[in-house]
């Protein structure tokens, strides 16, 4: 099994490998979008009845990359966190946060998410991040 550790680096590497092609990956929607669903359903681990498919990207393409890259981080992330016993909430918001984890390129979190020194409320999310994005193509 993977380590908590490995599952967030895996994160930040597929999304940084997106970024390549759709360098709004790092714009401020987009890594708003990202923080709130990785607090959403990782730190907290509210229920995946339904996932987020709009992140605010310029195309349908983009918005499935990371919509994916979320996905198959929290395959990962959420068997390692109990595994090694790492709670949710403020435990799960560090690990995110642990700026000893990078890229190749050496890109921490703040890139992707931003920063923030505690998790967020659980709160739903808005109706429109469930529906297709508006785009530009």
């Amino acid at each position: 099994m993977t380590s908590l550790r490995d599952a967030v680096g895996h994160l930040y590497q597929a999304l940084e490998d997106l970024a390549q092609d759709h360098e709004e990956l790092t714009d401020t929607d987009v890594r708003e979008a990202l923080a709130e669903t990785l607090n959403h359903y990782f730190t907290w681990e509210q229920p995946q009845e339904t996932m987020p498919e709009t992140y605010f990207m310029f195309s349908a393409k983009g918005d499935r990359g990371v919509a994916h890259a979320v996905a198959e981080f929290l395959a990962e992330a959420l068997p390692a966190a109990h595994a090694e016993g790492v709670g949710p909430g403020q435990p799960r918001h560090d690990v995110l946060q642990d700026d000893s984890i990078s890229t190749d390129n050496g890109e921490t979190y703040d890139l992707f998410i931003g920063q923030s020194d505690e998790p967020r409320p659980v709160t739903a999310l808005h109706a429109i991040r469930f529906e297709p994005g508006e785009y530009d193509e």
